[in-house]
């Protein structure tokens, strides 16, 4: 009885300790699943893959892809993880993604943008809606008419074709938690990422 007497007596510091448990547990569970290393934050640009060379090159960060690789033809976003802490300030220009494996690195996905979706991204980017509206309608195009090419999919089936990202994603992320043994997830990797 004394500690429930003591709980009622002292309910304002039992909610101040409560508030405080919940901030250190939300913290922790960021913390672990590497909610603070986004590499993107640190980035000089992101890869992309040539559709006919089959390399990898580095682009620019703001590019919409697709666009146009240094080998001619299209290039779209590839998404470069390792189960490594570290991406090992690879260059990886002109690899094909079966060549990263001895580097410790693997491409997750590409990623690529419908041309309708191009057209509504200039848009919005052009429009004169406040910054919050804008980002939402960013958001809800990318979800809409960003396209993913699913690499690690058990079914060649999807291995092969082109999807809506937000139809997918979900998947993609669940094959690539399950891809680091003993880690929640693997780390992206950037050009130029240490």
């Amino acid at each position: 009885m004394a500690f429930r007497e003591s709980i009622n007596q002292n309910q304002t510091g039992m909610a101040i300790a409560a508030v405080g448990l919940l901030v250190i547990a939300i913290l922790l569970g960021i913390w672990k699943t590497g909610g603070f290393r986004s590499g993107a934050a640190e980035a000089d640009g992101k890869w992309y893959y040539a559709l006919e060379s089959g390399q990898l090159f580095a682009g620019p960060l703001d590019a919409t892809p697709p666009l146009d690789a240094p080998t001619g033809g299209e290039g779209v976003q590839a998404h470069v993880f390792t189960c490594d802490d570290s991406c090992g300030n690879g260059d990886l220009e002109g690899l094909a993604p079966d060549q990263l494996a001895p580097l410790g690195l693997f491409v997750g996905y590409l990623e690529t943008m419908a041309p309708e979706g191009i057209d509504r991204l200039e848009t919005i980017r052009n429009s004169d809606a406040s910054e919050a509206t804008r980002l939402m309608q960013l958001d809800t195009t990318i979800m809409s008419f960003a396209l993913v090419q699913p690499l690690l999919a058990k079914q060649k089936s999807q291995r092969d074709k082109w999807l809506p990202r937000g139809q997918v994603l979900y998947l993609i992320q669940q094959q690539l938690d399950t891809r680091c043994p003993g880690k929640d997830r693997p780390t992206q990797c950037f050009p130029g990422s240490p």
